[in-house]
């Protein structure tokens, strides 16, 4: 399943898969031109066990629920510095 989500005003791609690779975990992969809290380059690969998802609606709500418990000063910082030009 592949859905998009804009969040914060990024565009972000996330597609899941139950049972990659018949492991029995999730596998969800999140995809941005933009850092996000999970992740610098805007590119994230990440298992889970099923039952992460057991508290959530669904995952773009895992999703969302995962970037905003890590959107913190340091992101804040990483994305600014992201945006604006350097001279060296």
């Amino acid at each position: 399943m592949t859905l998009s989500i804009k969040w914060e005003g990024i565009d972000i791609a996330i597609s899941h898969t139950i049972n990659a690779f018949n492991t029995g975990f999730h596998h969800i992969e999140l995809r941005a031109e933009d850092p996000i809290p999970v992740t610098e380059t805007g590119y994230r690969s990440h298992f889970l066990q099923p039952e992460a998802f057991d508290l959530f609606d669904g995952v773009e709500d895992f999703v969302r629920q995962w970037l905003d418990e890590h959107d913190d000063d340091a992101y804040r910082a990483r994305l600014n510095q992201s945006k604006q030009m350097e001279l060296f």
